[in-house]
Order: structure tokens, then sequence, then C-alpha cells
């Protein structure tokens, strides 16, 4: 795996000059690497990990990575078009499954 990809998974927050002076590479590399990344689309953001247990809040949020094999079935078919036709804030609100 790639050197910077790895520190930042481990953590995200660490900065250039940081990844840098742990990968060897000038901060300029370091800054196209990541670049690089995010452009390609295997870096596909940042995220804070929250303990809900201490957040003063009441809001709670589920995101859920779906992926279907692209398999042959009439489900699988019904339930990508179902996915396909709704608007993007109607699936951050619902969870969708096959009828």
């Amino acid at each position: 795996m790639n050197k910077v990809l790895k520190l930042l998974c481990e953590d995200a927050r660490l900065s250039v000059e940081e990844l840098s002076a742990m990968t060897g590479l000038s901060p300029e590399e370091v800054a196209g690497e990541m670049q690089r990344l995010e452009e390609n689309g295997t870096i596909l953001g940042y995220r804070a990990i929250v303990d809900w247990d201490k957040a003063e809040s009441d809001l709670v949020e589920s995101y859920i990575d779906l992926k279907i094999a692209p398999k042959k079935s009439s489900m699988s078919e019904s339930f990508g078009k179902r996915l396909l036709t709704m608007s993007a804030s109607e699936r951050d609100r619902k969870i969708v499954s096959p009828q």
C-alpha cells in the first residue's frame, strides 16, 4: 500500500509536513500524492469518528456504503433502478430495500 495512503488511513489529520517527515518524501511530493489519490477517487473524503455516547447532541446520522455484485437478477436490477430514480436528498433520508 502507498505510504501516504497508509498513514492517512491511520490518522487523516496528519499534515503534509508530518507526512513528509514520516515518509521521507518532500512536502511537494506528499501534497502531489494526496492530490492524485483524491483526484483518482482513491481518497473519497475525510471523516471524524464520533463517540456518540460522549457527544452532547441528539443528532444521529447513519451512512451505509452498499455495493451490489454485478449479477443479473430481477431483485438487483429492480433495486438498482429504484435507487437511480431517487434524488440525492431522498437517498440521504431513506433506507431503500428491494420489494
